[in-house]
């Protein structure tokens, strides 16, 4: 069986990629076709991925588009459409935007797992907000109306659409029309028992590497992976008792709410991450609040050890990788009754809901939050059920039993 993969942008390493890292592992001889690539920053988190014999439109290997992608929108739907894919039994597209609108033929199969119909489409808050800007809505209104029904097409063209969550089956049913079936993501679980080392980030929020971005001011650098020494070690400066935020520092993550909170109830919270709003952001944090910007690999998973709880406060979150790695650390979560973390956290057992993204919903919960309450263990076996060989395992069995 002739196999090819099918991603979206090749260009950092994050949550996206682990699942088509964990598709390469499944099928090693398998081309990979991407609108872009970039194989150094790929292979700082994924050395198999920067091996992998990667195919891109000829504008892809041009070095400057790099710089300017998220401008070219309207060239990818052509892009995915004009890859000759004709060679090939089964497809598998990964996909957040356009990927799944590849081609294919009688006699082949297209699996497409998707991450979310595209955000910016559908009204979902994004990292970018030109959308909310009057001077680029009336250029930017009649493209996006075109391609959502470019979208739409696409999304009736795979045989079959795998989603990575119930929040995401939920919105491809509303624009697509269609039923997916759910196969969660992988996230990495680290071996609790001895050394941590190698323990890999998983979401492009907050993946670890050099800061070469962070020091724009924009996210975390996305090609590294997390690692950690022990499962009991926790720094000098690290007082028992402070609460922990791994986030992109972006309006729509809510983090200045999370913020705002601690300062009214005087808890002492740490706040991991960079953005575009770092320093909107940072202007809030009160005597009790620590904005650590960007920390290495190991200090991240030494915070992940040492805090009492990870809070949450993303609304509409597609999956959600950060409270899966904080119970895998046996960490419980407190998180917004939003998206993805419906699913992941167990309320009572691996954590606790707050309703609405304000400060005072989220106080009133954290108010009364005890960590005692919880279980390190069963927030470890709720983690479990994330793991990357539980991913490759459904898919293995999808593609077997469709082939």
């Amino acid at each position: 069986m002739k196999v090819a993969l099918v991603h979206d942008y090749l260009n950092q390493f994050g949550g996206g990629e682990r699942v088509l890292e964990a598709l390469a592992e499944l099928f090693p001889h398998a081309p990979i076709y991407t609108a872009l690539f970039d194989r150094d920053k790929i292979a700082a988190g994924s050395p198999l991925l920067a091996g992998c014999q990667v195919v891109t439109p000829y504008y892809g290997r041009v070095p400057f588009v790099h710089s300017i992608y998220k401008y070219l929108t309207f060239l990818y739907p052509l892009a995915f459409e004009r890859f000759d894919l004709s060679g090939y039994d089964l497809v598998i597209s990964s996909s957040a935007n356009f990927a799944k609108g590849v081609k294919t033929q009688k006699g082949q199969v297209h699996i497409s797992y998707i991450h979310t119909p595209p955000r910016f489409l559908y009204g979902f808050k994004t990292e970018e907000s030109r959308r909310d800007k009057w001077y680029w809505q009336a250029l930017l209104r009649p493209l996006d109306s075109w391609l959502r029904l470019w979208d739409f097409r696409a999304g009736q063209r795979p045989d079959v659409l795998v989603a990575n969550s119930q929040t995401t089956a939920a919105r491809i049913k509303k624009f697509y029309r269609r039923e997916a079936q759910v196969i969660y993501p992988p996230v990495h679980i680290p071996d609790l028992l001895g050394d941590l080392a190698g323990y890999p980030s998983s979401d492009p929020e907050f993946a670890c590497g050099e800061p070469a971005e962070s020091a724009k001011g924009e996210s975390r650098s996305t090609n590294g992976s997390l690692q950690a020494r022990t499962i009991s070690r926790a720094t000098n400066s690290d007082t028992p008792g402070f609460f922990l935020v791994v986030s992109r520092l972006s309006e729509y993550k809510h983090v200045d709410i999370v913020i705002e909170a601690a300062n009214y109830l005087k808890l002492p919270l740490k706040v991991v991450g960079t953005g575009k709003e770092a320093k909107t952001i940072t202007a809030l944090a009160g005597p009790t609040v620590e904005m650590l910007g960007f920390v290495p690999d190991d200090r991240l998973a030494e915070l992940y050890q040492a805090c009492q709880a990870v809070v949450c406060a993303v609304e509409d979150e597609d999956f959600g990788i950060v409270p899966v790695e904080a119970m895998a650390f046996g960490k419980p979560v407190i998180a917004l009754r939003s998206g993805g973390f419906r699913e992941t956290v167990v309320e009572g057992q691996t954590g606790v809901f707050f309703e609405k993204p304000t400060v005072a919903s989220l106080a009133e919960v954290w108010r009364s939050f005890k960590t005692e309450a919880f279980d390190p263990q069963a927030c470890r076996n709720q983690a479990l059920k994330f793991s990357k060989e539980r991913f490759q395992e459904e898919m293995r069995g999808l593609v077997a039993r469709i082939w």
